[in-house]
């Protein structure tokens, strides 16, 4: 049996960053769904994104309001250098089934070897504050300083690159060629008396440039073309 992930959250917190209502129009996001959050007229943060989508959405809120209604006051103690008269804003990204689907996640192991690849991927592609400028272009606006430190979370500090993300997609598509390819090689070795791996693998390559010779198809082209795009990822 083998573990699949449906759905990853991945956050930060953060004392000194503060968020209000007002700030919504500064961010860029890849989401066109944007709210905030509102409890008896006291602003609690901002959501990007629908839920629904099965992909992304984020979401910045007051953790220490949280607390006051949860009880969950361990945090505190996971905090450890915590200052309890400054808020704590946490950070939050929800990466649904599809999302990881496009990232070529499927498995826990995948997804913890990418968390900070996905970190900086979210927080530099797909959510940033801004400071607004005279420039009627936003993309162009430059970073807040707050949404650095956002950016060099700890969270962050996992990260390979995204070279470790594609690796990890590459072992999702072996994942999903390997057992067909087994039953067939099996299949194979069965139809022409071959019992053992290697002598079905030779057999294997006798058959194939066999067959690629007299169907013209060019093998070597295909296997070259796809080489270069992973090459290019």
């Amino acid at each position: 049996m083998q573990l699949s992930v449906r759905r990853a959250d991945l956050f930060a917190d953060f004392q000194g960053l503060t968020i209000s209502g007002d700030d919504r129009h500064r961010f860029i996001s890849r989401a066109k769904k944007r709210t905030t959050d509102e409890d008896d007229e006291t602003f609690n943060g901002l959501r990007f994104g629908r839920r629904s989508t099965g992909t992304i959405c984020a979401r910045l809120y007051d953790k220490t309001i949280e607390l006051e209604e949860s009880r969950a006051f361990y945090w505190r103690e996971m905090w450890g250098n915590y200052d309890p008269t400054q808020p704590v804003v946490r950070v939050e990204f929800e990466l649904g089934r599809e999302a990881l689907r496009q990232f070529g996640l499927t498995t826990p192991e995948q997804l913890l070897d990418a968390v900070g690849a996905l970190w900086v991927h979210l927080t530099e592609e797909w959510l940033s504050l801004r400071v607004p400028t005279d420039d009627q272009t936003k993309s162009r606006w430059p970073i807040d300083a707050d949404w650095l430190a956002v950016r060099r979370a700890s969270i962050s500090c996992t990260d390979w690159g995204i070279a470790r993300l594609y690796k990890s997609q590459r072992a999702g598509e072996l994942a999903h060629i390997m057992p067909g390819l087994v039953g067939y090689l099996s299949s194979f070795g069965a139809i022409t008396n071959n019992h053992d791996l290697e002598s079905i693998l030779d057999r294997v390559f006798i058959e194939a440039v066999s067959w690629i010779d007299d169907s013209g198809i060019a093998m070597e082209d295909r296997v070259a073309a796809k080489t270069k795009a992973w090459s290019a990822a």
